[in-house]
């Protein structure tokens, strides 16, 4: 929670939206959740007089419903005045928006588009370019293209982004844009388990189990991947 009285407005909001960029999203959910009706007030305010940090956080806030009714129109409209002035969380968001018709009727290339704008700037969205990826494996809004697929998962892995090491594994595994390598894919689902997501360590354990990406079989290494998941 916010504890700085000498924070100045523009710092409290950066604060905030530093934790949507990372793993503390449970903390800024929470303290949107518990915030009052003055300090909404004064955001919204700092949203309206064009500051994009508190445009992204208002959107956000609207778009999961925290301390507020859902309203994916107003969410909309706020990522979209914060994506024109080229904030990547809410360029990504945007495009996520468009991708599951949320507010707004589904569009697939609107969707690239915004992902591409995120994820081509200096200090590019991670999770843009892990989404890049989806569109092109996927066909949507472009060509099923699996390499370049591979190149986007790549840039967002190299970051260390789970989802997308989980993704660039899932392509050596079933060789989509490269040969079958069951032990690349087996490495990088390794490093996207490592992160703490259940899902993928349940896929390192059965792969281990199955005999996949490694020498033979590892019923204890399996066994241990699995208890990751009780202990989580």
């Amino acid at each position: 929670m916010l504890s700085d009285n000498n924070l100045t407005l523009k710092e409290e909001l950066s604060y905030l939206v530093s934790l949507s960029s990372n793993i503390k999203t449970n903390e800024l959910n929470s303290i949107f959740l518990n915030l009052s009706e003055e300090k909404r007030i004064i955001y919204e305010k700092e949203a309206e007089n064009g500051d994009m940090n508190a445009q992204f956080l208002i959107g956000r806030m609207y778009d999961l419903g925290l301390g507020v009714t859902v309203d994916y129109q107003k969410s909309l409209y706020w990522y979209l005045k914060s994506a024109k002035q080229g904030f990547v969380n809410a360029q990504n968001n945007l495009g996520v928006m468009y991708r599951n018709g949320k507010g707004v009727e589904r569009d697939d290339r609107e969707a690239f588009n915004w992902f591409l704008q995120a994820a081509n700037q200096s200090h590019a969205n991670v999770v843009a370019q892990n989404n890049i990826g989806v569109m092109y494996q996927s066909g949507f809004g472009v060509l099923v293209d699996y390499q370049k697929a591979m190149d986007w998962y790549r840039k967002s892995a190299d970051q260390g982004y789970a989802e997308a090491q989980y993704n660039l594994g899932r392509l050596y595994e079933y060789g989509l844009g490269v040969q079958v390598n069951k032990k690349e894919a087996l490495d990088w689902y390794i490093k996207a388990a490592n992160q703490g997501n259940v899902n993928f360590q349940y896929k390192v354990g059965t792969m281990y189990l199955i005999g996949l990406g490694v020498i033979e079989k590892d019923e204890n290494e399996a066994l241990k991947w699995f208890m990751k998941i009780i202990q989580e």
